[in-house]
């Protein structure tokens, strides 16, 4: 535990941790003003002692869970390519869950910090028929 910290940074780092990582719902929940709580959580996330803290607290919780970031991404890529199969039931089959794929695409992204500077990708629009089911015809 970092030495340097206050009660209320402690409070903090704990409320942070317990929230899922909303700094500014930690600043509010550890005593800070809720008018002041943005600002506040913005400085205590640059705080060196707080950030080693949060990390202190990471790791142990990865140990607790064995679930390491790269446990995590083989998962979430198995996820992304698991949804792009289509999903047989009986002899229905629907077509693949591309939202499953997206959401593991975007927060594999998210772990690994990548996709944010990506300005020059144009973006669209896709829409996806996934209502009606395909009835595969017996023998084939």
């Amino acid at each position: 535990m970092a030495k340097g910290l206050n009660a209320r940074q402690r409070r903090f780092v704990k409320e942070f941790m317990a929230n899922g990582g909303n700094a500014t719902q930690a600043a509010i929940s550890s005593g800070y003003s809720s008018r002041s709580a943005y600002s506040q959580a913005d400085r205590l996330m640059r705080n060196d002692e707080v950030l080693s803290e949060l990390e202190e607290h990471r790791q142990e919780l990865e140990k607790g869970l064995d679930m390491t970031i790269e446990k995590r991404l083989r998962y979430l890529k198995s996820v992304a390519d698991k949804g792009l199969e289509p999903i047989v039931v009986g002899d229905t089959v629907r077509p693949p869950n591309l939202s499953a794929v997206v959401s593991a695409v975007a927060e594999m992204n998210r772990m690994l910090g990548t996709g944010r500077d990506e300005q020059e990708a144009t973006p669209m629009t896709v829409v996806f028929n996934v209502r009606d089911p395909v009835v595969v015809p017996e023998g084939g």
